[in-house]
């Protein structure tokens, strides 16, 4: 049985906890059984959803709340009947105050898991492979822009202009790489550029820069050894919810301790730690 009483200070410090680009690789996750959401709703933000959805019975961590809100009817509901930060306040509560609830911590390139049977659970991406605790880059794979592949990384330009490792005998004229980004572009669909891959220096993929999480706005691995032009959203200090919109990065909610700037693209640390 739960009980709340929510004010507008303990809300924001509530949901700004909510992470979905969870960079500090902690979490809080409970595993449900036939839990009451709707009942539980009402109650903890004073509202009355119409009729009676389904008890919840799924594995929920804090960094999913985000989703959580546009996918399960009752916090869709919870949502139009107050707002999204109290919502996702009272959800961050449900989870935190609960039996089972978990204080996880993840390693470096993985995502969550949660499961019944271990609410903790991850798994590891990017290319890395689970070993004990931590998700590793095994030999002979590299770690390339941080990506564990079979290819080396492009080299890095030097200051002659050729990328480092580049015999001297072998040029590579910027009319080059101009005539490459077009022949690229073109390869492109609509909407989409092409930005540095991780299969080799020549390598490169289609990205909507406009919309796209880790390169927003330009390429933050660009071809043909160009300076970078994008920006990574999820690596905002103190983020926690963010996305690309219109190639600029805004920032939903931040961490515990962090207040999202007047102008919506970064966090600031607040007064009070």
């Amino acid at each position: 049985m739960y009980s709340f009483t929510l004010s507008v200070t303990s809300v924001v410090s509530l949901f700004t906890f909510a992470v979905d680009a969870w960079a500090n690789k902690e979490d809080n996750c409970t595993s449900f059984d036939r839990f009451d959401i709707t009942s539980a709703l009402n109650t903890a933000l004073n509202i009355h959803i119409p009729g009676h959805f389904d008890n919840l019975s799924q594995c929920l961590c804090v960094s999913d709340i985000p989703k959580f809100t546009g996918t399960n009817a009752a916090a869709k509901a919870a949502v139009s009947l107050s707002n999204e930060h109290q919502a996702i306040g009272a959800i961050t509560t449900l989870i935190d105050e609960s039996k089972g609830c978990k204080q996880c911590r993840y390693p470096d390139n993985s995502q969550p898991a949660c499961s019944k049977d271990n609410p903790c659970a991850f798994t590891c991406v990017n290319g890395f492979v689970l070993q004990g605790d931590h998700c590793v880059c095994p030999h002979p794979r590299r770690v390339c822009q941080g990506n564990c592949t079979w290819s080396d990384c492009p080299s890095r330009p030097s200051k002659s202009g050729r990328p480092s490792g580049v015999p001297s005998g072998v040029t590579h004229p910027s009319k080059r790489n101009v005539e490459e980004q077009f022949r690229f572009r073109s390869l492109c669909p609509a909407g989409k550029e092409p930005c540095g891959g991780f299969m080799g220096p020549d390598s490169y993929e289609c990205i909507d820069i406009t919309t796209t999480l880790d390169s927003c706005g330009g390429c933050v691995f660009p071809p043909f050894s160009q300076s970078s032009s994008g920006k990574d959203c999820s690596t905002i200090p103190g983020v926690a919810s963010v996305r690309c919109h219109q190639s600029m990065c805004m920032v939903k909610t931040c961490m515990t301790g962090w207040n999202v700037s007047e102008d919506g693209h970064s966090c600031i640390p607040s007064k009070r730690h």
